[in-house]
């Protein structure tokens, strides 16, 4: 729910994050990219993703490429 909330937002705001894909699959590099969508979306919605580096230290790589799908996929609302 929360996430159709952000959606929204986003959409209704027009804002897009320009983060730049990883060329690489490798753990560093894709929560590197993933961080820096958090922040842009934390930045424009005013919200708390709870994705810190702390935490996503802790992700698993498959866990960290669904969070990056999710960001991927809702980029260009």
């Amino acid at each position: 729910r929360l996430f159709e909330e952000v959606k929204r937002e986003m959409n209704v705001k027009g804002k897009r994050c320009n983060v730049k894909k990883s060329s690489t699959n490798k753990r560093d590099d894709l929560i590197k990219e993933l961080r820096a969508y958090v922040k842009c979306w934390e930045k424009k919605t005013g919200r708390n993703q709870d994705l810190s580096m702390e935490r996503l230290k802790t992700e698993s790589l498959a866990d960290i490429k669904k969070h990056l799908k999710f960001y991927r996929d809702n980029n260009n609302l």
